[in-house]
Formats: structure tokens, sequence, C-alpha cells
């Protein structure tokens, strides 16, 4: 018996040993993110081993390239059996070598990554579908074999020769938009095309197209084709666009019978009457205007109109009953009794017009989207019997009954906003609502919307009766991103010096009243109170300053800030610099980007003990005298509250989700922590709407404690301020009247009075104990950003983007003086003068300052500009000129005429750029290269970015592409690609997204031999406070200059050479000497410029 039970355990070890899985069984997949990707498809385990059996059960997979990212496809070639593979935004991937073994791929889409070489799908005869779109493909040779394909994607790379494609006859969908080629004879050949896409190429001729009979869709926009006879045969076309192009003649389409959509703009079209004799066309859209519309009225047939530009007149359109939809907004429309018979629309948009009367409209009842904001309508009357609407947009009028509303129980969508409604009864019982704007009113009960709201719980809460701070579409005003490059002096090794001060952050002023110290973007400035003369602190560091503490006697300062290693201080009595306190790590993001951050500070226990707190509620207290950390504290970090403020004594902070990354509560919710615990207190409801079910986010925008700490107030973006008592936890008072976010707040020395400022400029003076306003002060002209009592409460300073801090009497509202100036928020453009010594720039709300190179004093400035929302503006190279882009418009200064206004441009005009020499228009998108001196055209260089920059010599184009995808670096000589800059991570080349704050943060150096470009800020993939320097012969980063504290948007060079200026989001402009930075180069690189500008 022993001797079988030893055969069979014999017989089972053998067996075990022989079914034990040999390391070559698996799949070597050296990226360990695709090799995840692979498991979830095959429902493997995670970290389980790939076999070579089992990865071939995989016919379809989906690669995500988000972070982490995917850099390498190996292994991915043993997945034999793939039919479907889509690798989704690999912007890090270029080799692609790995599907060349996928033969039995029959669809494969590689959407935006830095593949330029498509060889390894030569073999691949078995697609019917290939997308590879945004990338750097130019050779299209390898796809001559995919004859089977009927389906081909190529937008967006560098194509010149489409050669390659015309074997490809099975194709019935080709679109190449956004490619160099001009000549598209190859297309000729692909017969079975029934959809082509043809955009921003070079295209002039369009011959070769009139064999495609069997076309029903084509795209043509941004080329350079002004003739379209060879279209007159495409008899099966259904759907056609043309868009800037050149074409004032639309006569071939006369024979385009069985066309039905038709979408035309950018033309220089003004007779429209060829396609009267369209009788199938259902679909017209005009983004041009069109002198005469008459034709368009035995366009009987016509189902939806839409007008991107005001019609001359709308008469024409009595005619057109059968229409469904039209669009006529931004018309200038009065009487539209000529839409009366059209009773079958669902869709009618008439918004921005000058309508009184709507009674046309009574008979549309089968309207499901009636759109009418931003009219002069009283009378609503005529839409009660509307019962099929849907969405209906009514803001901006002078409505004040909205009774006929009350049987529209459809309604999902109402917009009432900006009327004169008092009773919103009538729409209690309208319970399909989704979404309700009725912010602006006179509301008196709002007894029926909470009514509404309790009945239905899709309903939108927050929007409805409180009104926002700023429009739709509109930015939020000045929320913070933090970012900062600490340097060991106050200005970074290479540059001369700072123009401007930084935006502002906080101000305190000292107990004794005779210091007012700010802190901005960039760093501390300290004022006499008393002269307003700035006093100077030495080794101040470069960084921004968020928080500030003065001791009980005045003596000393401390300051600290957001990604700043070090709280310093001073000693005032003296003017010295006491030892600085090192603040602990917060958090280490990515495994290598250490977050330090001071939020708040104070003196406390007699000035013996400095107490800290960071952004995400860590505690420190520090002995004064022996400098040692006593205490360190970790907090519940619960929720991301990123608004904070200490009380005076430091014995408890307040905390609640603002600005930035955190995502605000439901309620608005405050913390209150104890300091000496680091336990919670309490967790409050803040600024929360009155409907309890709300899931919109009410953000708190600012904190600030009493003297006395037993009171602290909070301001919120539902506009109000909110008194709190620190030790009940309970709420006092809400002071209302505000028109913009509540963003700074302060109390009196006694802590009887309050101030607080807003998005819109204003700040209110308040009696807390009577919850009563006791005066207003308007005199900045954009946000308030910080607010201060002088400790006698006779004085109130008050900070501003305008960059002007201002003094004022808070008993009477009279404005005392302004203290200082320069504070500026974001830097837009910049110039130097032709002799070098002056640079003006522009701000972020359109004002002008004019530097003294040498004295770094600004000597001018222009203000009759100022906006309160800029979306964009630049100054001329000499100078003379400054166009900017507000809100409601574009408007361009004159300063040979004393900066008056040269002109304005309406936000539905089109800029546009034309040949002087020969009156052609230019398409967008390209790269247009003029000789000046001949006015000759040189060349054009389709661009996919928004931002580009030509070297001095002309000979080097660098554009920054959009969608963070890199750098290109083009040669003009040769009208070629020279360098591309990308983001494949490479130790020894330039590496990160480059996106630029604001599409100008690139400049070539005098030579032409570096370009300068704003790096990337590791956390959040954008632009930040450094200036990297790239070496265009090997694409390698040689240094990078760190010294502003917020993301660069500009960068340019002297006219000599000598000096390059970053202007930044932080406000300021650093000048930099570029001869001792290239010395840097040269030291840290051993690297040899091609020339030195000579001293």
């Amino acid at each position: 018996m022993k001797h079988i039970i030893l055969v069979f355990l014999i017989f089972i070890t053998v067996f075990s040993c022989s079914r034990t899985e040999n390391p070559s069984d698996f799949v070597n997949i050296p990226d360990e993110q695709l090799a995840g990707y692979i498991r979830r498809a095959l429902n493997l385990k995670e970290s389980e081993p790939i076999t070579h059996t089992k990865i071939k059960e995989l016919t379809e997979l989906e690669v995500e390239f988000s972070d982490p990212y995917v850099y390498d496809l190996k292994g991915l070639d043993k997945a034999t059996n793939l039919t479907y593979l889509f690798l989704k935004f690999p912007y890090h991937i270029s080799d692609i070598t790995p599907l060349a073994k996928l033969r039995k791929l029959q669809k494969l889409i590689i959407n935006e990554s830095s593949i330029s070489d498509i060889s390894p799908l030569t073999g691949l005869t078995q697609l019917t579908a290939l997308r590879v779109l945004e990338g750097y493909v130019e050779d299209l040779t390898p796809l001559a074999g995919l004859t089977k394909l009927t389906e081909l994607h190529l937008g967006q790379n560098w194509i010149q020769d489409i050669t390659p494609l015309k074997n490809l006859t099975e194709l019935a969908m080709l679109d190449i938009h956004d490619n160099p080629f001009s000549d598209i004879s190859p297309i000729g050949n692909l017969k079975k095309l029934k959809r082509l896409y043809l955009k921003n190429n070079r295209i002039s001729d369009l011959t070769p197209l009139a064999n495609l009979t069997q076309l029903q869709n084509l795209r043509i926009g941004d080329n350079l084709i002004s003739d379209l006879t060879p279209l007159a045969g495409l008899t099966q076309l259904k759907s056609l666009g043309i868009h800037d192009n050149l074409i004032s003649d639309l006569t071939p389409l006369n024979g385009l019978v069985q066309l039905k959509y038709f979408s035309f703009h950018t033309n220089p079209l003004e007779d429209i009457s060829a396609l009267a004799h369209l009788k199938e066309i259902e679909g017209l859209v005009f983004w041009d205007p069109i002198p005469d519309i008459s034709p368009l009225s035995e366009m009987t047939q016509l189902k939806t109109l839409k007008f991107k530009v005001p019609p001359p007149e709308i008469n024409s359109l009595a005619p057109l009953t059968q229409l469904t939809s039209l669009e006529l907004d931004n018309a200038n429309i009065t009487d539209i009794s000529s839409l009366a018979g059209m009773a079958e629309l669902r869709t009618l948009i008439l918004y921005r017009n000058q309508i009184e009367d709507i009674t046309p409209l009574s008979g549309m009842t089968k309207l499901e989207k009636l759109e009418l904001y931003k009219n002069n309508i009283t009378d609503i009357s005529p839409l009660a019997g509307m019962t099929e609407l849907k969405e209906l947009r009514l803001e901006g009028n002078n409505i004040k009954d909205i009774s006929p509303l009350t049987n529209l129980t459809k309604l999902s969508v109402l917009g009432l906003e900006r009327n004169q409604i008092q009773d919103v009864k009538p729409i209690e019982n309208l319970q399909e609502l989704t979404v309700l704007y009725l912010k602006h009113n006179p509301v008196e009960d709002t007894s029926p919307v909470q009514k509404l709201f309790a009945n239905n719980q899709d309903l939108n809460h927050p929007e409805t009766i409180y009104p926002l701070a700023f429009e739709i579409g509109a930015s939020p005003p000045y929320p913070r991103v933090f970012h900062q490059h600490e340097t060991p002096t106050e200005l970074p090794e290479g540059a001369i010096t700072r123009l401007g001060k930084g935006g502002i952050n906080i101000m305190r002023y000292s107990p004794d009243g005779k210091f007012l110290a700010v802190g901005s973007d960039v760093g501390l400035y300290l004022y006499d109170a008393a002269t307003g003369n700035e006093i100077t602190l030495p080794n101040k560091k470069i960084g921004q300053v968020n928080a500030i503490a003065f001791s009980s006697d005045s003596r000393m300062i401390a300051i600290g800030g957001y990604l700043k290693q070090t709280i310093q201080l001073w000693n005032l009595e003296t003017h010295t610099e006491l030892p600085p306190f090192t603040i602990p790590l917060a958090y280490i993001y990515n495994m290598d980007v250490k977050i330090y951050s001071v939020f708040a500070l104070a003196f406390a226990v007699k000035d013996t003990t400095l107490v800290c707190v960071n952004h995400k509620g860590k505690i420190t207290y520090w002995d004064m005298t022996s400098r040692e950390k006593i205490v360190e504290l970790e907090t519940d970090d619960d929720q991301y509250g990123n608004v904070l403020a200490l009380s005076h004594d430091g014995s408890v902070f307040a905390r609640g989700i603002g600005v930035g990354r955190g995502r605000g509560g439901p309620d608005g919710q405050i913390s209150l922590w104890n300091t000496r615990s680091g336990s919670r207190e309490a967790k409050m409801r803040g600024h929360s709407p009155i409907w309890n079910r709300s899931n919109k986010p009410v953000k708190i925008r600012s904190l600030t404690f009493a003297p006395d700490g037993n009171t602290f107030a909070s301001g919120s973006e539902d506009m109000t301020v909110r008194i709190w008592n620190t030790k009940k936890h309970r709420k006092q008072a809400t002071l209302k009247g505000h028109t913009g976010w509540v963003t700074a707040l302060a109390f009196s020395n006694d802590g009887n009075i309050i101030a607080s400022g807003d998005t819109d400029g204003t700040v209110r003076v308040w009696n807390v104990k009577k919850k009563r306003e006791l005066v207003v002060l308007e005199g900045h002209i954009n946000q308030v950003l910080a607010v201060a009592f002088s400790p006698d409460g006779n004085t109130l300073a008050t900070g501003s983007a305008d960059g002007t801090i201002q003094l004022w009497n808070p008993k009477n509202g009279e404005k005392i003086k302004t203290l200082a100036t320069d504070f500026t928020e974001t830097m837009s453009d910049m110039v130097f003068s032709q002799d070098d010594t002056t640079l003006k720039t522009a701000l972020f709300n359109n004002t002008v300052h004019r530097y003294d190179l040498k004295s770094g004093e600004k000597v001018s400035e222009f203000t009759d500009s100022i906006q309160k929302i800029t979306y964009a503006s630049t100054i001329s190279p000499d100078g003379t000129q400054l166009v900017c882009h507000p809100a409601n418009g574009i408007i361009a200064f004159n300063a040979r005429e004393n900066w008056s206004t040269d002109r304005s441009y309406q936000r539905h005009e089109k800029i546009q750029v034309w040949n002087l020499n020969t009156g052609e228009e230019l398409p967008p998108h390209t790269a247009v290269l003029w000789d000046l001196k001949t006015k000759e055209l040189i060349d054009r260089i389709p661009v996919r970015g928004n931002n580009f920059v030509l070297s001095n010599d002309a000979k080097l184009l660098a554009v920054k592409e959009s969608m963070l995808r890199g750098i290109s670096i083009w040669d003009l000589t040769t009208g070629i690609i020279k360098r591309k800059l990308d983001s494949r991570v490479d130790m020894n080349s330039y590496t990160g997204y480059i996106k630029g704050a604001d599409g100008k943060a690139l400049a070539f150096s005098p030579d032409a031999s570096i370009l300068c470009v704003a790096s990337v800020e590791p956390m959040h993939s954008k632009s930040t406070d450094e200036v990297d320097l790239i070496d265009l012969e090997t694409g390698r980063k040689l240094l990078s200059l760190p010294g502003h504290t917020e993301p660069i948007k500009i960068l340019k060079f002297s006219h000599n050479g000598k000096i390059l200026a970053s202007g930044s989001q932080d406000g300021t402009v650093l000048l930099w000497d570029w001869n001792l930075v290239l010395r840097d180069v040269q030291l840290e690189n051993r690297w040899q410029p091609q020339s030195q500008v000579a001293d």
C-alpha cells in the first residue's frame, strides 16, 4: 500500500511540474498602463500575467491615453486577432511598429498623437476604416495598398501630396482637412466617394471633383476657390458647405436639383438668385451680409433658415410658410408681421432685436422652442396658446405679467430674468421645468417657486432668485491658481528690473496704525500710513504673499504665501530681517512636485508664539524665542477649503470652499477649527440657497474674524455678507445689497463696523449690530481684492484689480487719496519703443502703462479704454495703436489722436485680412508671409495653432499648435518643418505640453539659435512662471528663468536684442539681460551661441 501511495505522489508531482507555466508563455508588455487596459478587456485581475493564448482572444480594444499616460505599444503585436483598435489621444506615442502584425484589423482609430511614420500600416490590407487625426504624417505611400478602405480620415497632419490615395477606389468617405496640399487630382479617381471634407488646404481648382458623380455630402472650407463650375454635374449632392473661400457666383449650382442643405459664409457673394432654382433645398444658413434676399421668396419648400448676420429686410420671407426653424438674431427687427403665416414653425429665434409686439406669433401653436430675450416686449399674451413649447427664453424684456404662461405645461426651460416680474404664481404648476432663470426681478413672494421646487427634484435651484455676478459666457472674476518659484534674491539671476507690483492678495494695518502692509502676487510692499511712502525691507523673497501678521506691539511683521517654503520676518524698528521659519511640506504631487503653503498667520500668547495654517488645514506653532517648532497638528481634510481666515489670537480658523480647484458644497459649507487641539469645532451651513435640495455649488469668496474673535463674517457668490457667532456657531445677520460676488471683508477694530468689497468694484460699509448699510464707496473700476481698517477706524484702505489702493473716510464715504498704483493684474501685450528706452504694456483691463527702462518708473498711463471684462488686447509694434476685445465688441484706439477711439467693431462683424497689392482676401488659419519692401506674397503656411512667432532673419517660424500638441519650427527657405518640439518624454529633449497662457508666449533669440517658451506647470499642464530656453539645433532645454509667480503671457526682445521682456498673469514684467542669461547657459551646458549681442 505504501508503494502505491508513493507512486501516486510521484505522479502528482510530475503532473504538477508539467503544468507550471514558463515565463516565455507570458506577453512582455513594458508599459503597465497598456497592460492594464488589456487586462480589463480580457476580464483579468489586476497584475495578473497575460499569456500569449489569452491575448489572442482580444478582438476589440480601446486605450484611453489620460494621466497616467501610455508611452509604449510593445506587446500589442501579440493581439493578432484584433479587428478593432481605438487609441484615444496618444500624445506620447510616436512608434506604431507593433501594429504591423495586426493583420486582421478592420478598423483603426488614432487621435492626436506624435506619429509621423505610418509605414507599419502597409500590410494591414483588411482595413476598411482608418483614422489618423492630428499627427505629423507627411508620407501617405504606406496607404497605397489598403484598397479595401471605405472610410479614411487624415485631418490635421502635414500631408502635401495625396497621390497615394488614387488607388483607394472603394472609398466612400474621405476627410483630409487641415493639410497643406493643393493638388486634388488624385481624388478624381475615387468615384465611389459619397462624403468629402476639404478644409484649410491650399486648393484653388475643383476640376478633379467633376468626376465624383456619387457625392452626396461636400464640405469645402478655408481654401482659395473662386469657381464652382466643376460642381455643376454633381447632381447627387444633398448637402453642401462652402466656407471661407473667394466665391462670388453661385450659378454653377443651378443643376443640383437634389440639394437639400446649403451653408455658405465668408465669401464675397452678393447675388443669391441662383438658389431660387434649387427647389429641393430644405435648409439654408447665411453667415455673411446679403444685400438682396428677395430670391428666397421663391424657395417655398424651405424648412430651415438661419441668418447669422442681419438680413436687410424680412418681408421676403412671408411666403416661406413651410419653415420649421427660423433664426433671426441680432437683426434690429421691430415688425414681425411678415412671419405671421409660418404656422409650421417648431423653432423660432428672435433674440436681441427691437420687437415690442409679438401678436403675429399667436398662430404658431406648433412651436417647441422660442427665444425672444433682449427685446422690448411687455405683453406676452400671444404666447398663451403655444402649449407645445418646451423652451421659452424671455430674458431682458419689460415683462410684468406672466399669467399667459399658466397653461404652457410642457415647458422644461424658462428664462424670465431681467424683467419686472413681481408675481410668480403663474408658473407654480409648470411641473416639467428643469431650468428656470428668474434673476433680477422684483419678486415679492417666492413661495410659488418653492412649491415648484418641492414638487420637482430635477429643477435647478440656485440660479433662480439670486443673481450671479457675471453674464453667461463671461469668465469668473479672477479665480487664482497660484504658482511660485523660490529664488534667492528679490530679483532672479539675470533679471535687470521688475515693472509693476503684481495683483493684490491681502492688506493689513499694523496695530499702532503706522504701517500698511500689502501682499501681492510677487511680494510684500510696506507703506508708511501717514506719508504713503514705501518702506524698503531687506532680502524680500520673490513669491506670492497671501498671509500677513503684525506683532501686537507692531515691532515685527511675518509673511507667507502659496508655494513658499519659508515664513519671512522683519524687525520694523531696526529694518532688519529675522531668521525665517521653514514651513512643513503640505504634500507631494505626482511624486515629485513639493507643495508648500501659508494661508494664515497670527502672533499669539503676547507675541511669544507664531501660528501658521496652510491650505490643507495643517497647524504649526513656533516659539519666537527658541525658534523651535512647538506644535504641529493635522486636521481632518474632508474638504478642499482654500478660503481661510485665522482669528487675531490664532486660536481658531474658519475655512470655506471657494476658488481654484475646490468644489463648492451644496450649502456653501464653512468649518471652524481649534488650532490648539486640531479638532473641528463646528461645520456650518454657509451661503445656501433657500431650497433644500439644491445641488448647485455655492462658493465662499471671503472670510474674516472680528478682532475679539467672537464674531466672523463670510462673503459668497450669492452676493451676501453673513455674520456668525464664533462660539455658538450661529448666524447673526445676513447683509444684502451687493451686485457682485463678495470678495473682500474687514472688521473695524471695535468689531462694530464691517466693510465688504465685490466684483463690481463697489465697497459697502455696514453697522454689524444694526444690520444696516452705512455708506457705499464707488471709485474702483474693477474687482475689490482686499480691504483693511486703520486701528482708529477713521481710514479704510481698499485694493482693487484696477491696480490702485484707495484710502477712504468710512464714515462719510469721502475718498481721502490714492495711496498707491501699479498693483497690476494680468499683462496682455507689450512693445518696446524704437530706441529701446521705454516699454508700453497693455493690461487685462485695457489700461496702457509706459515705463522708462533706465529707472523702471512708470512715466504715463492711458485709462480711457478701461473695461471690466476683456478677452484680449494688443498694441501695434510702433506703440501707437491699441485694439481691445471687451465683451461687447472690438475697439481700436489711436495714440496719434491722443488715444482717441479710432473705430468700434460689433461682435458679429468679421475681421478680414487682404492682400493690399492685389485686393485678394486671404483665408484664415494660414500664416501668410510677405516681403514688406516689394509687398509681394512669399508663401502661405497652414497652421494648426493660434500662436506663432517669426525669427529676426525671417528664416524660421515657430508655431504653437492647438490641443496641447507642441511646437513646430518651420524653415521658411524650404517651406518644410525643421524640428518638432512635441510632448514625447525624452530626457535629452524638450518635454511637456506647450500650451501658453494666452497664445503669445514664444520668442526667438536675436540669432535664432534659441526659442524662448513659457514653461509648463506639472500639476495643471499649463504655462507657468518660468521661461524655458530651447536649443533649436538639438531640441534640448538649456535653462529656465524663474521669477514670475503666475503664467507667462508674452515674451518679447528689445530691438537691439539686449533685453528679453516677460509679461505675466502676476501683473508684472521682468526685464532680462540677455548676455547674462547666455553666460549662464554656457556655464551650465557648455553651450556656445551662434553669436552674442555686443555690449
